[in-house]
């Protein structure tokens, strides 16, 4: 149904959400490596210019980093969603035209066969349904799935054993709801 431009407009959508969602994960490493240099378990050897500073001008310094990352990703995060309803809105009204101009073409007698509410429903209620529900929700599972398998991914990297007692806890949590 929809063109291969707007399939490419969607599938930019996608990757644009999950190169945002990398930004939290990128921020969150930034604040356990905050953990470890306060807990002095982090060696600066590999990172020549980390031994300039002392550790306590180390954390600030990182978690000053950690926290323009996560206001870069909320100001990206609030243009994307733009992006993406103004994106939405387009197709509707893009597709709503094409309906209305179908029905409307035949004349009197053609607009005659439908009732009030079979219009209302075709040229407004369903492309709303189709894009703005649809492609739109379908969208907000990509990113909030993709965030849950990075940060899942993330964890059963660094400690396998502690990720997989959250992830059956939370398992659990979610069976008994």
């Amino acid at each position: 149904m929809l063109s291969a431009r707007q399939k490419f407009a969607v599938s930019f959508l996608a990757i644009a959400t999950l190169a945002i969602n990398a930004l939290d994960i990128v921020a969150i490493s930034l604040l356990s490596l905050i953990g470890a240099i306060a807990l002095g378990e982090t060696r600066t050897q590999n990172l020549p210019w980390l031994e300039e500073f002392d550790s306590n001008t180390l954390v600030i310094v990182v978690l000053m980093f950690a926290a323009g990352v996560f206001a870069f990703k909320t100001v990206s995060g609030i243009f994307l969603t733009k992006i993406r309803q103004n994106f939405l809105a387009k197709l509707e009204v893009y597709y709503s035209d094409i309906i209305a101009s179908n029905i409307f073409e035949g004349g009197l007698s053609a607009v005659k066969r439908y009732s009030r509410s079979d219009l209302e429903w075709t040229i407004l209620r369903s492309t709303s349904l189709a894009f703005g529900a649809v492609v739109g929700l379908s969208l907000s599972l990509f990113a909030e799935v993709s965030l849950t398998v990075l940060i899942l991914a993330l964890f059963l990297y660094t400690d396998w054993v502690s990720a997989l007692v959250v992830m059956l806890y939370f398992s659990l949590i979610l069976l008994i709801f």
